[in-house]
């Protein structure tokens, strides 16, 4: 886990404050080591839902065991998001999924050399590639930019539906926060 530098605050993980911690943390049990994550940031893993779920269904330990630094010299307590977001958060999310859905699209289609990584990628098989060339048929794509992600040439790139109205509801968001 790179925790170079971690975000926190109330807004998520695009906004948040950036807090300098210089730790990699790492382990062979990915529950046991997100669990050590929450406890650097000055939470208990059993209060995070997920984790204490895959703890109960035994896809993995929230028990762990340290060796380097100790955890309480490296805790800070960051400012956390609600567990239960508010009807206004509720109503961003839904905006940002419907009105504001991120798509990719190849504005370098020179550069695609129809590899198909992108199409192996795509978790719901959108993507496809016709006469040599990615296609993204917008009726299939869920917007996730996996493809985007994994295209090796830099052939793809991403654009926003209503990206200025975006911007605008962004600002106004700010304010009332």
């Amino acid at each position: 886990m790179d925790a170079l530098y971690a975000l926190e605050g109330r807004r998520g993980p695009i906004t948040g404050n950036p807090v300098k911690l210089n730790l990699l943390l790492c382990g062979t049990n990915s529950l046991a080591t997100d669990a050590a994550c929450v406890e650097v940031m000055g939470g208990s893993a059993a209060a995070i839902p997920h984790l204490a779920i895959a703890g109960k269904y035994n896809l993995g330990a929230l028990d762990f065991t340290v060796d380097g630094v100790r955890i309480e010299d490296v805790r800070h307590d960051f400012d956390m998001p609600q567990l239960l977001p508010t009807f206004r958060l509720r109503l961003a999310s839904l905006a940002r999924r419907h009105l504001f859905k991120k798509r990719p699209y190849p504005p370098y289609a020179e550069k695609c050399t129809g590899c198909g990584s992108c199409a192996r990628s795509c978790p719901v098989g959108a993507m496809e590639i016709q006469n040599s060339k990615a296609w993204i048929p917008d009726y299939r794509c869920i917007g996730c930019l996996v493809c985007v992600e994994t295209c090796r040439r830099g052939a793809l790139d991403y654009k926003m539906r209503n990206a200025r109205a975006f911007e605008v509801a962004k600002r106004l968001y700010r304010l009332l926060n």
